[in-house]
């Protein structure tokens, strides 16, 4: 694991040519008064922490979305080093309170969300999954709690293509990753060890998740902590596969769709052709694609825990990417991401609100708006033959 004191060697690479600056979402969203952009805030941190009481928050309004690493000419992790200086920060006591009540809650429920265990599986009832599946179905906290109905599209489509997948139920826990973004890394690295051994007592030799967040975690960042014997899948890798195989048969859907990159699963992870696949696969689809995609897709404004912190902050950068999408004439944004979903859903009512006159506000409908939002494991789910 990188120590702090590697960041100064690393932010001494800076060529100061501000590339990160006119890449950060924050900073060109809401502006550098509520964030100065990645090379300023990096600046504050080898100061003594009592100097940086005024400006302690700045570390926890980077969304980590990677872009400004994409775009260093130096290759600075400013994501990696971003986790690490919270780390100090909360070792000093200068902790974001929601960001702390979301580690709280997962060290105490093992999910952010304050939630009994049993909560967490009562979407799949009315499912049967195996017990000796080499394949493990990890769902994954935000997924079971806000988007139960995404989680049965997914696991209909495992059905329909005859694929039998374990399910740890109320014995799933959180991947950590508000541990991880919040800082508390001795506390992520316990949960990595619970997770791991739960894994690897399953007898799995895949496990797949549909959420990017979780995906991460567990394919990269688990590995710097511990060995394991198991491979890790997002579920556009492993539903590529299925439809490439025959295993799945889409009949038409007629519709003008765009795809959000999420960036857990882009910038991060690089996966961007697997979706784009899907979605192509897809008859009757119309697919364009928004300006800023792939290695320059913009944040959704949910990542870095700034949404858990700073929800007006998340909401600018959501209803731009809206926007986005809005412009090119998509009627529906795809993604796979519940973090990504969850801001864009609250960013297209927004923007539907601020399209109306006063006297139609109580009419208001969400279907009404320009542009809707859908998980991708929804559609296909609609669209299986």
């Amino acid at each position: 694991m990188t120590k702090i004191s590697e960041i100064w060697i690393d932010a001494d690479k800076c060529m100061r040519c501000a590339n990160c600056l006119a890449s950060c979402p924050v900073l060109t969203t809401a502006g550098f008064s509520a964030f100065p952009g990645p090379r300023n805030v990096m600046g504050e941190a080898p100061r003594p922490f009592e100097e940086i009481d005024a400006t302690r928050d700045l570390f926890h309004l980077c969304t980590t979305c990677g872009h400004c690493r994409e775009v260093c000419p130096s290759g600075i992790n400013t994501p990696q080093a971003m986790s690490l200086l919270r780390e100090a920060v909360a070792k000093k006591g200068y902790e974001d309170f929601y960001i702390q009540a979301a580690a709280k809650s997962t060290m105490k429920f093992k999910n952010p969300y304050t939630k009994e265990q049993i909560e967490r599986c009562e979407w799949s009832k009315g499912f049967q999954f195996s017990k000796t599946s080499n394949i493990l179905f990890y769902a994954g906290c935000t997924y079971s709690f806000n988007y139960p109905e995404v989680l049965k599209s997914t696991i209909d489509i495992l059905q329909r293509a005859d694929i039998e997948v374990q399910y740890l139920q109320e014995k799933e826990e959180c991947c950590g990753i508000m541990l991880y973004d919040g800082g508390y890394l001795e506390e992520f690295q316990a949960q990595v060890k619970t997770n791991i051994k739960r894994f690897e007592e399953a007898g799995i030799d895949l496990l797949v998740t549909p959420c990017p967040g979780c995906y991460g975690m567990i394919k990269r960042e688990y590995s710097k902590f511990a060995d394991y014997n198991f491979r890790v899948q997002h579920f556009t890798e492993f539903l590529i596969e299925l439809i490439n195989q025959g295993k799945l048969k889409l009949k038409d859907y007629n519709a003008t769709v765009t795809w959000h990159d999420p960036c857990h699963l882009s910038r991060k992870m690089r996966i961007f052709d697997e979706p784009r696949q899907i979605i192509e696969s897809i008859p009757g689809l119309t697919f364009k694609e928004m300006p800023n995609t792939k290695y320059d897709s913009f944040c959704c404004g949910a990542g870095g825990a700034v949404l858990a912190s700073r929800a007006d902050v998340s909401i600018k950068l959501a209803k731009r990417r809206v926007s986005e999408a809005v412009n090119i004439g998509a009627n529906i944004i795809l993604t796979m991401c519940p973090a990504c979903e969850s801001i864009l859903e609250k960013a297209i009512r927004y923007l539907a609100w601020e399209d109306m006159d006063d006297e139609d506000e109580e009419d208001f409908d969400l279907s009404d708006s320009r542009v809707k939002l859908m998980d991708l494991s929804t559609l296909i789910s609609q669209c299986i033959a």
